[in-house]
């Protein structure tokens, strides 16, 4: 079982790195990630976020404190993608090994996310973290045909996965038709429980079942590092 969205103290989180590590791996979590918030909107004077100055000693130690645990964790972020993208690119993006994007709200947020892509030429894991499925665009109809010519092609170029989040059900849980688009053509899906406290993590049994019942688990995002 994985939970690719975990928060920390490096952040808005109540538990320690070695504490999220411990508490996954007491609950047999295969996987998770470690993605605390970076934004330079009003956003940082509501949530604590991780400032440049703070990440390096952030990414040290998620992988010092990860060889002491059996469950394999990835060094995240949770980029919020009203932060201006010059912003983004002082990041050393290429030492994540997994970025949730928040806050994608249109179809050409998500253009530039996947021109930052392309420019760094980065290699991880992508992930729309919590996404509303019509990206709140009113430029486009929000139907089936949105999902399947506008949002599906690029997911699946990008290989950037569509998130089932445990705090926002509502934005997958009742829309079974499309999600199921998502499914029939091939995107992969992330679970997170983007858990802040320490009872929340690995709690994302809802996702597993909700996929099961699609027949959507293959398309789960496979991790074999």
């Amino acid at each position: 079982m994985i939970d690719l969205h975990i928060h920390t103290q490096f952040s808005d989180g109540q538990a320690t790195i070695p504490e999220v590590l411990e508490i996954a791996t007491s609950k047999k979590l295969d996987y998770i990630a470690i993605c605390d918030h970076f934004t330079t909107t009003s956003k940082q004077n509501i949530i604590p976020t991780l400032s440049l100055e703070m990440i390096g000693k952030y990414i040290k130690e998620i992988r010092e404190a990860s060889s002491s645990f059996s469950t394999k964790c990835f060094v995240g972020i949770e980029i919020d993608c009203e932060s201006k993208f010059k912003d983004i690119e002082k990041l050393p993006l290429e030492e994540f090994e997994l970025i949730q994007f928040e806050d994608v709200f249109s179809i050409n947020i998500l253009k530039e996310v996947c021109d930052l892509i392309d420019k760094w030429q980065l290699q991880g894991i992508f992930c729309l973290a919590h996404p509303n499925i019509h990206l709140y665009d009113s430029s486009y109809p929000v139907n089936l045909d949105f999902i399947k010519t506008q949002l599906v092609p690029l997911l699946i170029e990008y290989n950037i996965a569509f998130e089932l989040n445990s705090r926002y059900t509502h934005r997958w849980a009742n829309l079974e038709a499309k999600i199921q688009a998502l499914i029939e053509r091939g995107v992969i899906f992330s679970i997170g429980s983007d858990a802040h406290f320490d009872g929340d993590i690995g709690e994302v049994s809802k996702q597993y079942e909700f996929l099961k019942k699609m027949g959507g688990l293959k398309n789960i995002i496979k991790l074999n590092t």
